[in-house]
Protein backbone atom coordinates (compact mmCIF):
# COMPACT_ATOMS: atom_id res chain seq x y z
CA UNK A 1 0.00 0.00 0.00
CA UNK A 2 1.21 3.65 -0.76
CA UNK A 3 0.88 5.09 2.92
CA UNK A 4 0.81 9.08 1.94
CA UNK A 5 2.08 9.96 5.47
CA UNK A 6 1.52 13.54 4.15
CA UNK A 7 -2.31 13.52 4.11
CA UNK A 8 -3.44 15.47 6.39
CA UNK A 9 -6.53 17.41 7.71
CA UNK A 10 -9.97 16.59 8.63
CA UNK A 11 -13.24 16.34 6.92
CA UNK A 12 -14.69 19.53 8.06
CA UNK A 13 -11.55 21.75 7.36
CA UNK A 14 -11.45 20.01 3.80
CA UNK A 15 -14.90 21.05 3.18
CA UNK A 16 -14.56 24.93 4.55
CA UNK A 17 -11.33 24.83 2.17
CA UNK A 18 -12.79 23.58 -0.89
CA UNK A 19 -16.05 25.15 -0.63
CA UNK A 20 -14.20 28.90 -0.38
CA UNK A 21 -13.09 27.97 -4.43
CA UNK A 22 -16.89 27.08 -5.18
CA UNK A 23 -17.68 31.14 -3.82
CA UNK A 24 -14.88 32.06 -5.71
CA UNK A 25 -16.03 30.82 -9.06
CA UNK A 26 -12.98 28.52 -9.49
CA UNK A 27 -12.55 25.80 -11.74
CA UNK A 28 -13.26 22.97 -9.96
CA UNK A 29 -13.74 19.08 -10.22
CA UNK A 30 -14.57 16.92 -7.56
CA UNK A 31 -15.38 13.04 -7.71
CA UNK A 32 -15.90 10.80 -4.50
CA UNK A 33 -15.14 6.91 -4.53
CA UNK A 34 -15.98 5.29 -1.40
CA UNK A 35 -16.93 1.72 -0.82
CA UNK A 36 -19.68 1.32 -3.56
CA UNK A 37 -17.31 2.18 -6.39
CA UNK A 38 -14.57 0.40 -4.94
CA UNK A 39 -16.87 -2.70 -5.33
CA UNK A 40 -17.43 -1.79 -8.80
CA UNK A 41 -13.59 -1.46 -9.37
CA UNK A 42 -12.81 -4.76 -8.60
CA UNK A 43 -15.29 -6.73 -9.72
CA UNK A 44 -17.15 -7.50 -6.90
CA UNK A 45 -20.95 -7.27 -6.30
CA UNK A 46 -23.42 -4.99 -4.57
CA UNK A 47 -26.39 -7.03 -3.57
CA UNK A 48 -29.92 -6.30 -3.53
CA UNK A 49 -30.13 -5.67 0.47
CA UNK A 50 -27.27 -3.04 0.70
CA UNK A 51 -27.97 0.43 1.36
CA UNK A 52 -27.75 1.77 -2.52
CA UNK A 53 -30.10 -0.57 -3.59
CA UNK A 54 -32.67 0.13 -1.08
CA UNK A 55 -32.60 4.25 -0.95
CA UNK A 56 -31.18 4.60 -4.61
CA UNK A 57 -32.38 1.72 -7.29
CA UNK A 58 -28.99 0.11 -8.22
CA UNK A 59 -27.00 -2.93 -7.63
CA UNK A 60 -24.16 -4.78 -9.25
CA UNK A 61 -23.55 -8.29 -9.92
CA UNK A 62 -20.19 -10.39 -9.37
CA UNK A 63 -17.36 -9.58 -11.80
CA UNK A 64 -16.32 -6.85 -13.60
CA UNK A 65 -19.15 -4.51 -15.63
CA UNK A 66 -18.71 -1.40 -17.98
CA UNK A 67 -19.59 0.87 -15.05
CA UNK A 68 -16.40 -0.41 -12.92
CA UNK A 69 -14.21 -0.91 -15.85
CA UNK A 70 -15.20 2.93 -17.21
CA UNK A 71 -14.45 3.80 -13.28
CA UNK A 72 -10.71 2.33 -13.13
CA UNK A 73 -10.27 4.93 -16.09
CA UNK A 74 -11.23 8.10 -14.48
CA UNK A 75 -8.62 7.72 -11.82
CA UNK A 76 -5.59 9.39 -13.46
CA UNK A 77 -6.04 12.81 -13.62
CA UNK A 78 -3.37 15.30 -12.12
CA UNK A 79 -4.70 18.28 -12.86
CA UNK A 80 -4.61 21.07 -10.06
CA UNK A 81 -8.39 21.40 -10.28
CA UNK A 82 -9.24 17.85 -9.97
CA UNK A 83 -9.51 16.57 -6.46
CA UNK A 84 -10.70 12.95 -5.88
CA UNK A 85 -12.82 12.38 -2.54
CA UNK A 86 -11.23 9.28 -0.49
CA UNK A 87 -12.20 7.75 2.70
CA UNK A 88 -10.68 8.85 5.65
CA UNK A 89 -8.19 6.77 7.63
CA UNK A 90 -11.11 6.28 10.17
CA UNK A 91 -14.21 5.75 8.16
CA UNK A 92 -15.95 2.12 7.51
CA UNK A 93 -14.53 2.44 3.78
CA UNK A 94 -10.88 1.28 3.41
CA UNK A 95 -8.38 4.14 1.83
CA UNK A 96 -6.11 1.02 0.54
CA UNK A 97 -7.82 0.50 -2.88
CA UNK A 98 -7.74 4.23 -3.83
CA UNK A 99 -4.23 5.44 -2.88
CA UNK A 100 -3.03 2.60 -4.77
CA UNK A 101 -4.69 3.54 -7.64
CA UNK A 102 -4.64 7.29 -7.65
CA UNK A 103 -1.23 9.02 -8.96
CA UNK A 104 -2.59 12.86 -7.82
CA UNK A 105 -1.05 14.56 -5.63
CA UNK A 106 -2.01 14.93 -2.12
CA UNK A 107 -2.96 18.11 -2.19
CA UNK A 108 -5.75 17.04 -4.63
CA UNK A 109 -7.20 14.08 -2.43
CA UNK A 110 -9.86 15.25 0.14
CA UNK A 111 -12.71 13.06 1.90
CA UNK A 112 -15.13 10.76 0.15
CA UNK A 113 -17.18 12.55 3.20
CA UNK A 114 -16.95 15.86 2.30
CA UNK A 115 -20.95 16.61 2.21
CA UNK A 116 -22.53 14.42 4.41
CA UNK A 117 -22.19 13.12 8.18
CA UNK A 118 -20.73 15.66 10.23
CA UNK A 119 -20.34 18.20 7.01
CA UNK A 120 -23.82 17.50 5.54
CA UNK A 121 -26.03 20.75 7.90
CA UNK A 122 -23.01 23.09 6.75
CA UNK A 123 -23.29 22.17 3.04
CA UNK A 124 -26.96 22.50 3.52
CA UNK A 125 -26.19 26.14 4.46
CA UNK A 126 -23.71 26.85 1.72
CA UNK A 127 -26.19 25.82 -1.30
CA UNK A 128 -29.19 27.83 0.81
CA UNK A 129 -26.63 30.75 0.74
CA UNK A 130 -25.69 30.71 -2.71
CA UNK A 131 -26.22 33.84 -4.37
CA UNK A 132 -25.63 31.85 -8.23
CA UNK A 133 -28.54 29.51 -10.14
CA UNK A 134 -27.08 26.31 -10.43
CA UNK A 135 -27.40 22.97 -13.13
CA UNK A 136 -28.68 19.96 -11.04
CA UNK A 137 -28.17 16.54 -12.42
CA UNK A 138 -30.11 14.23 -10.10
CA UNK A 139 -32.45 11.32 -9.86
CA UNK A 140 -35.19 11.51 -12.02
CA UNK A 141 -38.13 11.61 -9.25
CA UNK A 142 -37.16 15.28 -9.32
CA UNK A 143 -38.47 16.45 -12.03
CA UNK A 144 -41.16 18.98 -11.86
CA UNK A 145 -40.24 19.58 -8.40
CA UNK A 146 -38.89 22.48 -6.76
CA UNK A 147 -35.79 22.59 -4.97
CA UNK A 148 -36.00 25.24 -1.92
CA UNK A 149 -34.05 27.98 -2.24
CA UNK A 150 -31.82 26.58 -5.12
CA UNK A 151 -32.02 28.67 -8.26
CA UNK A 152 -31.61 25.91 -11.41
CA UNK A 153 -30.84 26.50 -14.62
CA UNK A 154 -31.12 22.94 -16.25
CA UNK A 155 -32.38 19.81 -14.08
CA UNK A 156 -31.07 16.53 -15.81
CA UNK A 157 -32.04 13.51 -14.66
CA UNK A 158 -30.66 10.36 -14.09
CA UNK A 159 -31.75 6.88 -13.92
CA UNK A 160 -31.26 4.51 -10.29
CA UNK A 161 -30.30 1.42 -11.90
CA UNK A 162 -26.92 2.62 -13.17
CA UNK A 163 -25.29 -0.64 -14.24
CA UNK A 164 -27.01 -1.96 -16.58
CA UNK A 165 -28.26 1.76 -17.38
CA UNK A 166 -24.40 2.56 -18.18
CA UNK A 167 -24.30 -0.80 -20.19
CA UNK A 168 -26.97 0.27 -22.48
CA UNK A 169 -26.26 3.83 -22.88
CA UNK A 170 -23.17 4.72 -22.03
CA UNK A 171 -22.24 6.58 -25.18
CA UNK A 172 -25.41 8.74 -25.27
CA UNK A 173 -24.76 9.29 -21.70
CA UNK A 174 -21.39 10.72 -21.99
CA UNK A 175 -22.54 12.57 -25.11
CA UNK A 176 -25.11 14.12 -23.14
CA UNK A 177 -23.14 15.30 -20.14
CA UNK A 178 -20.83 16.95 -22.84
CA UNK A 179 -23.22 18.47 -24.60
CA UNK A 180 -24.66 19.94 -21.24
CA UNK A 181 -21.56 21.06 -19.94
CA UNK A 182 -20.06 23.12 -23.10
CA UNK A 183 -23.26 25.15 -22.80
CA UNK A 184 -22.16 26.83 -19.74
CA UNK A 185 -18.99 28.79 -18.44
CA UNK A 186 -18.20 29.15 -15.17
CA UNK A 187 -21.21 27.79 -13.44
CA UNK A 188 -21.61 25.39 -10.57
CA UNK A 189 -22.88 21.80 -11.72
CA UNK A 190 -24.36 19.66 -8.60
CA UNK A 191 -24.28 15.85 -9.63
CA UNK A 192 -26.08 13.02 -7.85
CA UNK A 193 -25.84 9.94 -9.57
CA UNK A 194 -24.17 7.07 -7.44
CA UNK A 195 -20.62 5.68 -9.08
CA UNK A 196 -22.39 7.25 -12.67
CA UNK A 197 -21.42 10.48 -11.67
CA UNK A 198 -17.65 9.90 -11.46
CA UNK A 199 -17.82 9.28 -15.26
CA UNK A 200 -19.77 12.32 -16.02
CA UNK A 201 -18.09 14.59 -14.49
CA UNK A 202 -14.91 13.23 -15.73
CA UNK A 203 -16.51 13.79 -19.55
CA UNK A 204 -17.68 17.32 -18.74
CA UNK A 205 -14.09 17.91 -16.90
CA UNK A 206 -12.64 16.84 -20.59
CA UNK A 207 -15.66 18.97 -22.72
CA UNK A 208 -15.36 22.23 -20.60
CA UNK A 209 -12.98 22.59 -17.80
CA UNK A 210 -14.09 26.25 -16.95
CA UNK A 211 -17.44 24.99 -14.79
CA UNK A 212 -17.71 23.75 -11.37
CA UNK A 213 -18.44 20.23 -11.26
CA UNK A 214 -19.36 18.87 -7.25
CA UNK A 215 -20.25 15.12 -6.85
CA UNK A 216 -22.70 15.54 -3.69
CA UNK A 217 -24.36 12.16 -4.04
CA UNK A 218 -27.27 11.86 -1.31
CA UNK A 219 -26.84 15.15 0.28
CA UNK A 220 -28.79 16.12 -2.62
CA UNK A 221 -31.49 13.73 -1.83
CA UNK A 222 -34.18 15.95 0.60
CA UNK A 223 -33.87 19.30 -1.45
CA UNK A 224 -34.43 17.14 -5.27
CA UNK A 225 -36.66 14.26 -3.51
CA UNK A 226 -38.09 15.49 -0.02
CA UNK A 227 -36.30 12.37 1.72
CA UNK A 228 -34.25 11.59 4.20
CA UNK A 229 -32.19 8.66 2.44
CA UNK A 230 -29.50 8.18 5.27
CA UNK A 231 -29.04 8.29 8.74
CA UNK A 232 -26.37 11.46 9.03
CA UNK A 233 -29.49 13.36 7.96
CA UNK A 234 -31.16 13.03 11.55
CA UNK A 235 -29.01 15.17 13.77
CA UNK A 236 -28.89 12.82 16.58
CA UNK A 237 -27.15 10.20 14.81
CA UNK A 238 -24.00 9.27 15.23
CA UNK A 239 -23.48 9.59 11.61
CA UNK A 240 -24.04 13.25 12.36
CA UNK A 241 -21.67 13.78 14.30
CA UNK A 242 -18.75 11.42 12.35
CA UNK A 243 -15.75 13.15 10.89
CA UNK A 244 -12.96 11.83 9.01
CA UNK A 245 -9.52 12.36 8.91
CA UNK A 246 -6.58 11.12 7.19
Amino acid sequence: MVDRADLKGDSLRHFHLLWRRIERREPTAIARYADGEEALMRGGGISQSATVFVEDGWWAPGGMTRLGSDLLATLGHTEPTYFYGIPGRNDFASIAFHLEHLVAPSEQLTFATLFCNLNYRPFRECLDALDEPVVVMASKRGAGRTFGRLRVLEFVPMEHDCVPHWEASHAEERARAADVAQRYERTLFLVAAGPMANLLIDTMFAANPTNRYLDVGSALDEIVQGRKSRPYMHANSDFAMHISRF
